[in-house]
């Protein structure tokens, strides 16, 4: 006999898929951190490293990452974390302490060189949140008495402040403008006027990944105009415009939030001069649409914003040989070691960052390297041609910019001839993902990255894995900055705050319509955020593909020369 079914109280609403989702994550925090070790949550010293045994067995071959040692890294991140402000941003104490512990792992005696490149980039802080309201109607008479209605925005899920001074807009006409905003450009490229936009807030649309392509290879049209979100920003400064903002386009959905962050890689170093002179803010697709129906808008913010100096983290493994004209060959390994401001960061990007230190550490155990580059065995085991550098990016949630350092000053003299990227393979709701090679921003690297590509799905099928492909993100992170330069890249990833469709939880697991990454970018990032199993699977499969590319004598070659060799 079955039970009577007992109806919810009228006042009960069932959570939200995210909401839920949330409510897990926090109870696995609490059990996670309710079981680490005594004093794991003390100050911790670069001295003593206690969490870590040496290594105990001698070297395999093939030589395998052991997970459970990036966990303990992840485990170090998060408490230094928590002694630094909640954060590992690159402007501040936590990043300094971030990059003293790999330089201590690292040693003497695991690099030829280890060394912090130095590079200024813009660090731009919200104060306090942001109200911003839309005004949406029409005259009720002729005397514009206005059958009016007042739409308040939810910063984080209608709007986000991604850069620009303080400002206070009060019932500011828009000015849409097609697509992104070439013409405008275009019109001040001709010295052509430009009232269109005077004292109003300019619209545009966040571009899509055929436009980003097509601003790489220039083009007559405007969606290949040649123009940048940066160029419309200051084209509208010129013509008096108070402010931009940029919308999601009909190709991202009416459900996609807010674009999160400043990309601003065109700073490149040059200045303060080329940081946007009003506010920025982004919008979602519907908060567009009203905007672009005649509607006033008003703001309300408070920011600074400073020019900081930072820096790479750079480890070398160089040839046997030392004369650098005999150097022929590098292969970059990087991972961005800062995070938000907003966040701790484990996950984005502490399992980057921890998982490239343990695959050197592993490397070097297993005899692949000693100073001078003759592996300890007495067998050359990388090409005589080789080099590596190993490489934690610098203020990457800033816009890249420590990678687009690097990719400007060091690509050519190294003669760098492909790259790797490692960024957040430890998603809670994630998926296993490869970068798509198709979405490279020039032609011409397509093929060869799609070689290391290939590379990346046939580790996956050896170990019997599913995988998704995904674009390179559209300034998204670092390895775009290689991308744009015509360097080969290749790169493995979970996913950030879009959602997992059911159809991917019918392979992967989790749970479908909610973000891959709830956290990301917010507090919650910690150590309890972390997919233990799917960081073991990320980062076995990255191993083993830096391991084949290493190896490959003549890499350049290789990737240039087609798919079929």
């Amino acid at each position: 006999m079955s039970s009577p079914s007992r109806r919810p109280h009228p006042s009960f609403k069932p959570p939200s898929t995210t909401a839920a989702f949330l409510i897990l994550l926090s109870i696995t925090f609490v059990f996670r951190f309710a079981t680490l070790p005594s004093g794991a949550f003390d100050l911790p010293s670069l001295n003593d490293f206690s969490l870590f045994s040496p290594f105990t067995s001698s070297h395999t071959n093939p030589p395998q990452v052991d997970v459970s040692r990036i966990l303990k890294h992840l485990r170090i991140f998060d408490r230094i974390v928590a002694y630094h402000g909640g954060n590992r941003h690159a402007s501040g104490t936590g990043y300094e302490t971030s990059a003293k512990y790999v330089e201590h792992f690292l040693g003497q005696d695991s690099c030829d060189v280890l060394e912090r490149q130095q590079f200024d980039a813009p660090y731009w802080k919200q104060l306090k949140p942001a109200t911003v309201s839309v005004v949406v109607g029409k005259p009720k008479t002729r005397h514009d008495i206005w059958d009016e209605a007042i739409i308040q925005l939810e910063e984080g899920r209608d709007f986000d402040l991604i850069h620009g001074p303080s400002a206070q807009w009060v019932s500011v006409s828009v000015a849409p403008l097609e697509g992104l905003g070439c013409k405008l450009v275009r019109k001040l490229m001709m010295n052509l006027p430009g009232y269109e936009v005077w004292d109003k807030v300019i619209v545009v649309e966040r571009p899509s990944l055929e436009f980003m392509k097509g601003r790489g290879r220039g083009g007559g049209d405007d969606a290949a105009f040649g123009c940048s979100l940066n160029d419309v920003i200051h084209a509208g400064f010129t013509y008096g415009a108070k402010g931009l903002i940029i919308t999601n386009g009909e190709q991202d959905g009416a459900g996609l939030w807010p674009l999160k962050g400043w990309q601003d890689v065109e700073w490149k170093d040059s200045g303060p001069e080329r940081l946007p002179k009003y506010p920025v803010l982004s919008t979602s697709y519907a908060v567009g649409q009203i905007l672009r129906n005649d509607g006033l808008i008003s703001l309300d913010s408070s920011t600074s914003i400073n020019v900081i100096k930072t820096f790479n983290l750079l480890c070398t493994w160089e040839p046997p040989s030392t004369t650098a004209s005999n150097v022929t060959e590098t292969l970059v390994i990087g991972a961005h070691l800062d995070s938000v401001a907003t966040g701790p960061g484990v996950v984005d990007n502490a399992s980057g960052s921890a998982t490239i230190l343990e695959w050197l550490l592993t490397l070097k155990k297993a005899g692949w390297w000693t100073k001078g580059g003759q592996g300890s065995t007495g067998e050359r085991v990388l090409p005589e041609e080789r080099r590596i550098v190993w490489a934690w990016w610098g203020a990457e949630e800033l816009g890249l910019v420590g990678s687009q350092y690097f990719a400007s000053n060091s690509v050519g003299p190294l003669n760098v001839v492909a790259a790797i990227n490692v960024d957040m393979i430890a998603s809670p709701n994630g998926v296993p993902r490869i970068v798509n090679a198709s979405s490279a921003p020039i032609d011409a690297v397509i093929a060869p990255s799609q070689k290391i590509q290939k590379r990346f799905e046939t580790e996956f099928r050896l170990v019997k894995e599913s995988w998704e492909r995904a674009d390179s993100g559209m300034f998204n992170s670092d390895d775009w900055s290689f991308l744009e330069v015509g360097v080969p890249t290749g790169g493995l990833l979970n996913g950030a705050s879009k959602l997992k469709t059911q159809s991917q939880r019918e392979v992967y697991g989790g749970m479908a319509h909610a973000q891959y990454d709830p956290c990301w970018h917010r507090g919650c990032d910690t150590f309890g955020n972390v997919n233990v199993s799917l960081l073991k699977l990320m980062s076995r499969v990255g191993f083993n593909t830096v391991q084949y590319l290493a190896k490959k004598i003549d890499l350049k070659t290789w990737l240039w020369n087609g798919l079929n060799n």
